[in-house]
C-alpha cells in the first residue's frame, strides 16, 4: 500500500475530528438568540460533518483503489485507513478542545472518554466507507467492466 493512502485518511480524520468538536461546542461559543431549534450553525457543522464523514471517505477510498491491490488487501486497507482516520480523529478533536475559550474544569475525564470513543466508533466507520469507495472503484475498474 502507498504511504500516501493511510496519510490522506490520517488528514481527513484531523479535520473531522476538528469540525466534530466544533460542533459540539460551537452553541457555547454561539449564542442562539432565539429559543427552539438549533442554530443555523449547528445545522452547517452537521452537514459538513456528515458530507465529510460519508461522502469524502467513501470519495478517497474510491481514489485509494489505484493505490492499493484491493482484492489482496482489502482487510489490511480497511483497518489501516480506520487506524489513520481514528487517530487523525483524536488529533483534530484535541487540538479544537485544547484552544476552544470554553472551560473544561472537572470534566476533562467525560470529555477525554467521549472522544476516545468517538475515535473508535470513526475508525470502524472511515474503515467501512473507505472499503465501500475503493470496492466500487475496484468493480467499475476496466479489468471487470462488461463487454
Amino acid at each position: 500500500m502507498n504511504r500516501a493512502v493511510p496519510a490522506a485518511f490520517a488528514v481527513l480524520g484531523v479535520l473531522l475530528g476538528a469540525v466534530t468538536r466544533l460542533a459540539s461546542v460551537a452553541p457555547a461559543l454561539v449564542p442562539d438568540p432565539a429559543p427552539g431549534p438549533p442554530s443555523a450553525v449547528v445545522f452547517l457543522f452537521g452537514t459538513v460533518t456528515f458530507l465529510l464523514s460519508t461522502v469524502a471517505v467513501a470519495g478517497l477510498g474510491y481514489w485509494a483503489n489505484r493505490h492499493v491491490a484491493m482484492p489482496e488487501q482489502f482487510a489490511r486497507f480497511a483497518v489501516t485507513v480506520g487506524v489513520a482516520g481514528g487517530v487523525g480523529f483524536v488529533v483534530g478533536g484535541m487540538a479544537v478542545l485544547a484552544t476552544v475559550p470554553i472551560s473544561m474544569d472537572g470534566i476533562w475525564a467525560t470529555v477525554v472518554f467521549g472522544l476516545g470513543y468517538n475515535a473508535v466508533t470513526k475508525s470502524v466507520s472511515v474503515g467501512l466507507y473507505a472499503l465501500a469507495g475503493a470496492a466500487v472503484a475496484h468493480f467499475r475498474g476496466p479489468a471487470n467492466a462488461r463487454r
